[in-house]
């Protein structure tokens, strides 16, 4: 009996111990806990710190990248006669660049001599073209601000047949009469040696009108168009825009009467286009000019008022475009009478002229050399066709100004 109650008490005794041990434990493990507890919310906290700085850092580095690029940009588009600073203060920001990635690829844990002085070269060789790119680019942004047609030129898009015939028609006209028959650009040899002459010629003029033409090709049919149409009006139309090219000061067609003279813009645009106001004032300023040099007695206020007031020299603004609201309040306080929306249609184009030397009759194609040089007059028997055919029947000649002999 006193066995057992001995047993029990040392049981007891057992038990206790274990649970004031294990209760410490227990304590002591909490403590720890909240111990690391505390230390990971102390270092994540300084992490998240760490990392919201580093990203403020990085955005302010990019807005600064952002603000420092805009500014090279600005700099770089600035239009004056120091073109080549710009380009060169602009290429100086990009070498700044390009040492930056030599100096990573030279420093790095395994460095890359050789990549690094094969970038450098290549980075010297697109600096020197990026160079020489942005001076061209600068002037050619110059010139467009200094005449404003330049920009109808600037998306236009030439196939290599246009060009060669171009480049073809300006080199008869600089030999004067010597090369081969323009003919020839519209027909095989082998089409044009077995055909007649009168059915070439006529298909030649077919395939002119129905061929892709430069932007250069249209503007230039085109006042030829307007022209035609003033002709028909009783004026003597000269074709000053096509003969003087960049010279023309933007005076496409002179057309005259014995009390009148019309200077004349023509500008076939693209539908969607738009006439603003500087080319109005382009106009203005060139009838100006024109008053001036024929002697006119203006002052500046009489060039003020506009050509309403004058009965003698007279403004027309032709354009198959759209002409812009200011543009159309500047014409009307300038006296400068326009038509938009004025398409190119085709028109009797072959001109039956008679010679003033040896009163011959002789018919000009539109791609024959002296075509823009002809005048028609009715009242000496000359006239415009639509057919070679007629022309011939009417007892004309084609014209052999190509031939040296024409």
């Amino acid at each position: 009996m006193a066995v057992g109650i001995i047993s029990i008490v040392i049981i007891i005794w057992i038990a206790s111990s274990l649970h004031g041990w294990f209760s410490g434990k227990s304590e002591q493990i909490r403590r720890k806990h909240t111990k690391l507890r505390q230390e990971f919310e102390s270092k994540e906290k300084v992490l998240v710190d760490g990392f919201q700085k580093r990203e403020k850092a990085l955005q302010f580095e990019e807005e600064r990248a952002i603000d420092l690029k805009q500014a090279v940009l600005k700099m770089a588009k600035e239009k004056s006669s120091g073109f080549p600073f710009l380009a060169k203060a602009y290429d100086e920001y990009f070498e700044f660049k390009d040492m930056d990635e030599e100096y990573r690829l030279i420093n790095k844990k395994h460095p890359a001599i050789v990549t690094a002085r094969k970038y450098k070269e290549a980075a010297t060789k697109k600096r020197e073209i990026l160079f020489r790119n942005r001076i061209l680019r600068y002037q050619i942004e110059y010139y467009e601000y200094l005449f404003p047609w330049l920009t109808e030129y600037k998306d236009a898009e030439m196939d290599d047949e246009a060009i060669e015939r171009y480049l073809r028609s300006k080199q008869n006209k600089d030999e004067e009469g010597e090369g081969d028959d323009p003919v020839k650009d519209w027909l095989p040899e082998a089409e044009y040696n077995v055909l007649s002459l009168v059915v070439r010629n006529q298909k030649a003029l077919d395939r002119y009108w129905n061929s892709k033409k430069s932007p250069w090709e249209i503007g230039r049919l085109y006042e030829r168009y307007i022209g035609y149409l003033y002709e028909q009006l009783g004026y003597n139309v000269a074709y000053h825009g096509i003969l003087e090219g960049f010279d023309d000061m933007g005076r496409d067609l002179i057309c005259k009467k014995p009390s009148e003279v019309i200077i004349v813009q023509c500008k076939c645009w693209q539908h969607h286009k738009t006439i603003h106001e500087k080319h109005i004032n382009q106009l203005y300023g060139t009838c100006a000019k024109y008053l001036l040099d024929i002697g006119e007695n203006v002052t500046a206020g009489d060039l003020f008022t506009g050509f309403k007031s004058n009965t003698q020299v007279k403004a027309h603004f032709i354009t198959s475009a759209q002409i812009s609201d200011r543009a159309r309040k500047f014409a009307e306080a300038l006296g400068i009478y326009f038509k938009e929306n004025f398409v190119l249609e085709k028109f009797p184009c072959v001109k039956c002229n008679v010679s003033r030397i040896r009163n011959e009759l002789i018919y000009h194609l539109p791609f024959d050399q002296q075509y823009d040089k002809v005048i028609i007059e009715p009242n000496r028997g000359e006239f415009y066709t639509s057919t070679v055919a007629e022309a011939e029947e009417r007892g004309f000649r084609r014209a052999w100004k190509w031939r040296g002999n024409g």
